[in-house]
């Protein structure tokens, strides 16, 4: 944790958050997925890629994506 300021204009900060983080922030934060497909839709380029859970969607996924 890092604090920033004294008294009443402090702000704290902990993995990158702070003490006016919303609540939607923080859940679109936890979801690696979901801020990809929102910046996608914003027009903002992103790395192609796909969650796995196995060995072989990996490998499924890496020759679809055209892996090393």
């Amino acid at each position: 944790m890092v604090q920033f300021g004294w008294g009443s204009k402090q702000r704290r900060i902990q993995a990158a958050e702070t003490d006016l983080t919303r609540a939607i922030s923080e859940s679109i934060a936890q979801d690696k997925a979901l801020p990809k497909m929102l910046l996608d839709a914003a027009g903002v380029p992103v790395p192609m890629g796909r969650a796995v859970t196995t060995a072989e969607e990996a490998w499924e996924a890496a020759q679809e994506l055209g892996g090393p």
